[in-house]
């Protein structure tokens, strides 16, 4: 009897020891593939007001943590923010970090923003979503999609 109440204590510790032997990379592995991208997302932002302020596309997008995100193949439309809901802008880029809680992104590679009357292009970039206002460092380039005559006759 003295063999076999020494052994059942043996068993269940290996039992223990192997279950935490699996557990450990199992949860381990769940933490690899957190940091996966997302793939093909879309993301809408909306104002207090509930109408849509901006909405961000990527191919890929990686949740670096509450503040930032990165994304691969950016794609952001800007809209109006009230009811009317019209398309201001579309600014693509190839890679950007966006902070979502700010409403702000920035890159150090290729921008495009596009509007009804111009198209602007350029690198090292930032954009300010609240200020509705980008920041482009180099490389600029911008195109009036109108006349020059229309433009001054509007002032």
């Amino acid at each position: 009897m003295l063999s076999f109440s020494y052994r059942l204590p043996r068993k269940i510790f290996a039992l223990v020891f192997l279950s935490a032997f699996f557990i450990v990379p199992s949860y381990a592995f769940n933490t690899v593939i957190n940091d996966s991208p997302v793939v093909n997302f879309k993301i809408p932002v909306f104002s207090e007001k509930g109408y849509r302020r901006w909405y961000l596309q990527g191919d890929k997008g990686w949740y670096k943590n509450e503040e930032t995100v990165e994304v691969e193949n950016m794609s952001i439309k800007v809209f109006s923010g009230d009811q009317i809901s019209n398309l201001e802008s579309t600014i693509l880029s190839p890679n950007a970090t966006i902070l979502p809680k700010t409403n702000k992104a920035f890159g150090a590679e290729d921008i495009t923003v596009t509007a009804t009357d111009y198209t602007l292009e350029g690198q090292v970039w930032t954009w300010d979503g609240n200020e509705k206002k980008i920041y482009i460092n180099k490389n600029v380039r911008l195109t009036f999609n109108q006349s020059l005559q229309v433009v001054l006759a509007n002032e």
